[in-house]
């Protein structure tokens, strides 16, 4: 879940308390152009910043991944 430019990671959605959290300022919202374990690269997007590994989200539909890079 994001809220507040910070992206929380919780083990089960029902989790009350994250895992993790991350902090997004200056992360870059892209789209892939290779596909990541035969999944079509339209359904991916990744967060980066520089020093950091990428983060590679999948989303649902490629509109909804297109709606999250542009």
């Amino acid at each position: 879940m994001i809220k507040d430019l910070v992206l929380y990671t919780y083990k089960a959605s029902e989790d009350v308390a994250a895992l993790k959290s991350l902090p997004l300022l200056g992360f870059k919202v892209e789209s892939l152009k290779d596909s990541v374990d035969g999944i079509d690269p339209k359904s991916l997007f990744q967060l980066s910043h520089p020093g950091q590994p990428s983060i590679i989200f999948r989303a649902e539909t490629i509109g909804s991944a297109e709606r999250h890079v542009y």
